[in-house]
């Protein structure tokens, strides 16, 4: 079961309940930056997210990539890096 609202980051989702699984890795709350950018510059909008992380916050030590379909052979993609305060 899940929770999900629509906050400046695009969509969140807080797991209420789920049962034990392999390979399970729980994403740490809190504040994350966010940009959508397509296929073309994905690498360039990645290297931007994580320089302003590690300047305003902490490194990052991970990031998340999202495929986000917006029709019949269309999509873009969304990247998200954690912003924890230094």
């Amino acid at each position: 079961l899940t929770e999900t609202s629509v906050s400046s980051c695009g969509r969140q989702t807080r797991i209420v309940r789920y049962a034990q699984t392999d390979g399970l890795i729980v994403l740490p709350a809190g504040r994350y930056l966010c940009a959508d950018c397509t296929e073309k510059n994905l690498s360039e909008t990645l290297r931007t997210l994580k320089e302003r992380a590690a300047k305003d916050a902490a490194p990052p030590a991970f990031t998340l990539r999202f495929i986000v379909i917006s029709g019949i052979a269309r999509w873009r993609y969304r990247l998200e890096v954690p912003y924890l305060q230094k």
